[in-house]
This record gives C-alpha cells, sequence and structure tokens, in this order.
C-alpha cells in the first residue's frame, strides 16, 4: 500500500513538474512601439495580437507603449546594444539605417512558406528591400493627396486643380470668396523640422522633384526651385494658415474652415469624427502638377537578428500580410496596405474620397531621402532650417535652392 501510495505521489509531483515545465515554455513575444499609446493604432494592433495569440496559445506577445518622440533612437540603441526586442517598429527613415548595420533578419523564407509574392508589394513598401532580400514590412503606407470640400468646390464652379497655375487660380477664387478661413490647410511654422520635411516632402513629389536621387543632392534642380516658389507664394498670400501646429491645420479643414488639405487616407477619420457635414463633402484628388509621383510616409516592422523569438515574431508578421489583415488596414486605419492591390471593394465603394489614394497608392515614394537615407536626421534638418529661412526671414527662393544644395552636398562631404 505504501508503495503503491509514494508510485502515486511520485507520478502526481511528475505530472505537476511536466506541467509547470511546460507552463514555463510559454513564449514571451516582445514589441515595444507607439502603437501602444495610440487610440486608432493601437486598437488594430492590438486585434492582430490578439488573433495571433489565439492562434498560438503558446505564444503571449508583451504590448509595451513607447512615446512616439523618442521611439526610434530608443529602439535603435537598444537593437545595436544587443538588447532587441522581437519585434522592432521602424519609419521610412529609419529602415535603411537598419539595413546598413545589418540588424534586421532576412524575412523572405517566411514570405515563400506563406505564399506571399514581393511582386505585390506597392513602391513605398519597397524600403525594407535590399540586394533582392526582404528585411522589413510595411505595416501602413500612407500616400498623400489632396483633399478637397466638394461643397465648398461646387459653389465656386471649381474642379481639382492639375497644375501650379490651376492650384493658385483656385485658391485665390476661395479666398476671394470668404466661405472659409483659407483656401489651403498646410503646415507653415518654425520648430518642427519633421513635419516641415514631410509637408514640403508632398510639395515637391507634386512637381516630380527631389532633394536626392540615387544619394546625389538635387536641390539645385529646377523642379525644386518651381516647389519652393509655389510653397513661398501660398505663404506670401495668406492662401495657408501660419503658426499653427499640425494637429490645428489638419482641424481646420476638418471643421469646413479651409477647402483644401494634402495628407494621407488617416486623415479622414479626423474629419469624420470633427464634423459629419464636411465628411460628407470629403473628395481627394491626386496632388501633383508635373509626372505621376507622389509622396508617402509609412510604418514598417521587422525582426532584429538578436531577437529571443525570430520564428514567433515572423509568424505574426505573416498574419498581418494574409488577405484578412491586409484589407483591414484599409477598413481599420484607412491606410494602403503593403499588397496594395489586396483592397476591399465595397469600402471602395462607400467611401468615394479613397479613389485618389487607391490611384496613386502603387506608385508613391517614401518621403526618406533616396539613397541618403543613412543622412536622414541630418538631412531633415538642413531642409527645415533653410524653408524656414525662406518662409520667416525673408530668404528668396532662389537663394534658398543655392544655400540648401550647399548644406545637402556638405552633408555628403563634398
Amino acid at each position: 500500500m505504501q508503495k503503491r501510495l509514494a508510485r502515486v505521489i511520485t507520478g502526481t509531483i511528475a505530472a505537476c513538474a511536466i506541467w509547470s515545465a511546460s507552463a514555463m515554455a510559454e513564449t514571451s513575444l516582445s514589441f515595444p512601439s507607439y502603437v501602444w499609446t495610440d487610440k486608432i493604432d493601437g486598437a488594430w494592433m492590438g486585434s492582430l495580437v490578439d488573433d495571433f495569440e489565439a492562434k498560438n496559445p503558446d505564444v503571449k506577445v508583451s504590448r509595451t507603449p513607447i512615446p512616439f518622440s523618442n521611439m526610434a533612437d530608443k529602439l535603435f540603441l537598444e537593437t545595436t546594444a544587443g538588447q532587441a526586442p522581437d519585434i522592432v517598429t521602424l519609419f521610412d527613415v529609419d529602415v535603411r539605417k537598419y539595413l546598413d548595420a545589418d540588424l534586421l533578419e532576412p524575412l523572405d523564407k517566411y514570405l515563400a512558406e506563406a505564399g506571399i509574392r514581393t511582386d505585390e508589394f506597392a513602391n513605398a513598401g519597397r524600403q525594407g528591400v535590399k540586394d533582392g532580400h526582404v528585411y522589413a514590412v510595411a505595416w501602413v503606407i500612407n500616400p498623400r493627396a489632396l483633399f478637397y470640400n466638394k461643397e465648398i468646390f461646387d459653389k465656386l464652379s471649381l474642379t481639382p486643380p492639375r497644375s501650379k497655375e490651376e492650384f493658385l487660380d483656385a485658391a485665390r477664387k476661395i479666398k476671394a470668396s470668404g466661405l472659409v478661413q483659407f483656401p489651403m490647410a498646410t503646415f507653415a511654422k518654425a520648430g518642427d523640422d519633421n513635419v516641415t520635411f514631410i509637408e514640403f516632402g508632398a510639395i515637391l513629389a507634386a512637381f516630380d522633384a527631389a532633394l536626392f536621387r540615387d544619394g546625389t543632392p538635387t536641390a539645385d534642380d529646377p523642379k525644386v526651385l518651381e516647389a519652393l516658389s509655389f510653397y513661398k507664394q501660398l505663404f506670401d498670400e495668406g492662401l495657408i494658415p501660419k503658426g499653427l501646429d499640425i494637429g490645428l491645420v489638419r482641424t481646420l479643414f476638418a471643421q469646413g474652415k479651409a477647402a483644401m488639405l494634402v495628407g494621407g487616407p488617416f486623415v479622414s477619420g479626423i474629419v469624420r469624427d470633427a464634423d459629419k457635414h464636411v465628411y460628407s463633402n470629403l473628395m481627394s484628388a491626386p496632388y501633383r502638377f508635373s509626372g505621376n509621383s507622389a509622396m508617402s510616409v509609412s510604418i514598417f516592422l521587422g525582426v532584429p537578428k538578436k531577437a529571443k523569438n525570430p520564428d514567433a515574431a515572423a509568424k505574426m508578421l505573416m498574419l498581418m500580410l494574409s488577405d484578412e489583415w491586409q484589407k483591414k488596414v484599409v477598413t481599420g486605419v484607412t491606410s494602403i496596405p503593403l499588397r496594395a492591390n489586396i483592397l476591399p471593394q465595397d469600402f471602395i465603394h462607400d467611401n468615394p474620397w479613397f479613389a485618389a489614394f487607391q490611384q496613386v497608392g502603387l506608385q508613391a515614394r517614401s518621403y526618406a531621402p533616396d539613397g541618403a537615407e543613412n543622412l536622414a536626421p541630418e538631412v531633415v534638418k538642413a531642409t527645415a532650417t533653410n524653408l524656414e529661412a525662406m518662409l520667416f526671414r525673408g530668404k528668396s527662393p532662389e537663394e534658398t535652392a543655392k544655400n540648401l544644395q550647399r548644406d545637402l552636398l556638405a552633408l555628403k562631404g563634398k
């Protein structure tokens, strides 16, 4: 009897040990990101993580919030110091820095297993590709297009402008009508280099201009001068607000106090929440005066080489790239997915303002300086400094182009 009891106790202890070991073997996936501080982005990503955990009950994702303002620096320092998370969040300008430092795990085998082809990727999502290998995948792609208030345009018999001249003519007519405070809502304030760079990047793209091409500074390109002159005209003629934060700029448009705004598709949510009547008149058109260019701001996810759980991390990214979740990028955060041909047709039908973003989404280019992504912080600073001198300290567009080219060449050591 005692021997039998001993065997039972021994078996129970062994079973408990096995259960305990199994519980301890649960994989904890670290995912620190700004998304956990954002209401809309956090809700979307939280739903993806919930689905992933339900499909993989042995994996739990640690959702660690990091402030948007210092996330990029914090994650890069931790990754280079050997304290890499399992999933890292990257902005356009960060991706090349990680690739050049060889910090990211290639995702090719996971993509192949999931049946996902790189020829499905939108152009702006190719920032994560190097030498034919995929190291980071875009979660959201936000191409820039021109939002406009159809009610105001109809009252003034205006159509979406397709040239600089048409745009300025429409803006002046809108200003003269007194229907709104400003014809155009765009950013013109000193002290926020990143927003200045992004907002001007959309203007550059409208003229098919760029500050770098294949790593060579091109601020002396006549197209760049044309973009600078256009920005200064908008500012000098009072066609845009001055000295407002970007949030207030978007609010002006969302409340019907401005007739036009250039932004990503996410702006639609701001308008919808602010004023249902303005939202009912929301339309968009490609924002380009020359060529077929458009600018995009994207957010990427990658798996660091020193991640503790690279397979589980990559598995979650593949779920994000599935047909179901790529469609939810459109319906949930109103952005273009990496696999840009996978768009829910019912959403497009119910939201006619989305048509322009569908049109420009595939070919939109990243706002990161082409071929000089490793110099992005310095390029952003130099550009914003020169733009502020033009807008607020009387420098001419010609002087600005010359000085900016000088500064960009200096960054390249030339």
